[in-house]
């Protein structure tokens, strides 16, 4: 999460990417889209990014973790297209990979299946002392994304279940964004909200009596959303390097935030970063 699970409840994360990629696919996930200032595209081909980034983060978390941290990062982004089958790497994104097939590929509207793993697990170490917590492993979910492209705005929704048998949840996601080109570069902006089922967010914040200790308790946690706003800015040094900032929001429901695995009364999640990343 970032809250280990949480930063991958939303993703596996790093970071933004946008404008100079080259060949990009059908079915890329909206915020490589957005952040690309692209619309749809079924070319084959691909593209892959890398960079260093300074990161900024302050609020929610899991207990054993700072609250607060400036870290340095490697950024990496990646996307393939081979016909109707495609490859999605970009762990900024709400989810951040995805294997998918494109089953419609319209003017305005494409509709794909897709899997991949979207919650991120977390081990005793990462918990510390506070409690005897078992492992939580990764998931891995499949189901169908419909992206409605309008202009320079991009509408998508996605529904998934869980295929590993991790905890047999459920996840619905519905994100909006657009870009805009100034000068030479891009400004973009994103909204997202992200609905996860009660066995996905129990098996994560739950503790279970065989966990309990002086400092935790007995938690079940309930089914809740995650918010998502980004604003970010893309600029192109050269037709090889791009410069990036960004800074984001998350918001949690009551059950994340009550649960005893969290830092206490934190709800938020806030990021910034700036980074530098070079396009092969």
């Amino acid at each position: 999460m970032q809250l280990r699970s949480i930063k991958i409840i939303y993703k596996l994360i790093v970071t933004v990417i946008a404008v100079c990629a080259s060949a990009y696919c059908v079915a890329a996930d909206i915020s490589r889209s957005v952040h690309q200032h692209s619309g749809n595209n079924s070319e084959n081909g691909g593209y892959f990014e890398l960079g260093m980034a300074l990161d900024y983060r302050e609020g929610i978390e899991l207990i054993n973790e700072e609250d607060e941290e400036l870290s340095l990062s490697l950024r990496l982004n990646a996307g393939y297209q081979w016909n109707n089958l495609f490859i999605d790497l970009y762990p900024s994104s709400l989810t951040p990979f995805v294997i998918g097939y494109n089953l419609y590929d319209g003017k305005a509207l494409s509709l794909d299946i897709v899997t991949g793993p979207q919650n991120g697990g977390f081990t005793q170490e990462d918990i510390g002392d506070a409690a005897p917590i078992k492992e939580r492993n990764f998931d891995y979910l499949a189901g169908l994304r419909l992206t409605h492209f309008y202009g320079k705005n991009i509408l998508q929704v996605e529904a998934r279940s869980d295929v590993s048998n991790t905890h047999n949840g459920n996840f619905f996601l519905a994100v909006a964004g657009r870009s805009w080109a100034f000068a030479n570069g891009t400004q973009y902006a994103l909204g997202g909200v992200m609905y996860q089922s009660k066995n996905t967010m129990d098996y994560y914040f739950g503790v279970r009596p065989e966990e309990t200790s002086e400092q935790v308790n007995i938690y079940q946690a309930d089914a809740g959303f995650i918010y998502k706003l980004e604003y970010g800015i893309t600029y192109p040094l050269s037709p090889k390097w791009i410069l990036r900032t960004s800074s984001t929001l998350y918001h949690f429901d009551d059950t994340v935030k009550n649960s005893p695995l969290t830092v206490a009364g934190k709800s938020v999640l806030a990021e910034a970063d700036v980074s530098i990343n070079y396009v092969f």
